[in-house]
């Protein structure tokens, strides 16, 4: 039975009034975007469970630039292991490394990835038959070891980076901190300006709970404005982002923390104007030219939504209490309240 939301861990928030990370993923009483995302693009993912993304190298090196960018390369030690860049060995070189993978991973197992042992597994495996032992062993080349070692490393929990990947994070992280369009949002150092790094709200919205963290909270005191953003590393061409924000629903994410930090404002700053939330684009394919994005909620309600019949922050909010309620997962509610769902041209 779905029952997202029945398990509550204690958080409190710091002196800022901002919860961390950790807090912000225990909070298992809050609705967070991709929770309300789910509700209507994949409502059985609320049960199934997610996929796993960490495989996926877009996704790898967004968190990369991630944690240098806002803790640091020293941070990267603890969840990241640089390995050299690689191909991945093709067919029979590659099923022998995994059973080298295999057995080098294997409780009490003391192998190590190395010509001996692979070709050991070649002839265990009877590949390479009509091949003599030197000939084999030539097949185990540096990027075989390469690839053995990135997935022993997996194995142990850890996630691996090439090291052509952290020095183009590197490079990113020196275009994100020094680019005209980027710098001014990154500057801790100015005075009457107080810019927060990754920082959670958990905020009330009608009887249920939301959350979310924010990469950049800037909130100046010089111009009393608040300006939330969220830092996007992206495969599409930096200028191509709206086709990204279309595809990942976005908008809800935008209404989402737009909506937490006014309520955040009205509470701690009276008198302050949360200013329009913004994306800070960068493509992992032109690192050197990172975007600017706007999000006009205004414009977004008064004119998208009602063209594209698009969907809104309440309706995703409904949508999780019918399922929740209904444990309907192959219908959406519209459907089941009316016998069909309504085609808009």
């Amino acid at each position: 039975m779905f029952e997202f939301g029945k398990k509550v861990i204690n958080v409190e928030p710091d002196e800022n009034g901002f919860y961390t990370e950790m807090d912000i993923r225990n909070a298992k009483f809050a609705l967070s975007y991709s929770t309300l995302k789910a509700t209507i693009d994949d409502p059985i993912s609320l049960v199934a469970g997610k996929k796993d993304l960490n495989s996926h190298t877009g996704v790898i090196f967004g968190s990369i630039v991630d944690k240098m960018l806002f803790d640091g390369p020293e941070s990267l030690k603890d969840d990241f292991a640089i390995v050299d860049s690689f191909k991945i060995p093709t067919s029979n070189s590659l099923a022998i490394a995994d059973e080298m993978i295999k057995q080098c991973t294997e409780e009490g197992s003391e192998k190590k990835p190395g010509a001996e042992l692979f070709l050991s597994c070649a002839r265990d495996l009877k590949l390479f038959e009509k091949n003599k032992d030197e000939v084999i062993t030539k097949k185990y080349t540096a990027d075989t070891q390469a690839y053995c070692n990135a997935k022993i490393i997996s194995a142990s929990g850890k996630k691996f980076i090439t090291k052509d990947d952290f020095e183009k994070a590197e490079r990113a992280v020196e275009v994100l901190r020094t680019h005209e369009y980027t710098k001014p949002y990154l500057d801790q150092g100015r005075e009457g300006l107080e810019v927060f790094y990754q920082v959670g709200l958990i905020e009330d919205y009608g009887k249920n709970k939301i959350k979310g963290v924010y990469d950049i909270f800037i909130i100046d005191h010089n111009r009393k404005i608040i300006l939330p953003m969220d830092l996007k590393t992206t495969a599409f061409k930096g200028r191509d982002f709206k086709r990204a924000f279309i595809e990942y629903n976005y908008a809800l994410q935008a209404e989402l923390y737009n909506f937490m930090a006014k309520s955040f404002a009205e509470r701690n700053f009276p008198g302050y104007e949360v200013v329009d939330f913004r994306y800070m684009v960068l493509s992992s394919r032109d690192i050197e030219n990172p975007f600017i994005f706007k999000f006009d909620e205004e414009v977004y309600k008064s004119k998208y939504v009602p063209r594209y019949n698009l969907k809104t922050l309440s309706d995703y909010i409904h949508e999780y209490q019918f399922i929740s309620t209904n444990q309907e997962f192959n219908y959406p509610s519209e459907h089941v309240e009316k016998g069909f769902i309504e085609l808009y041209v």
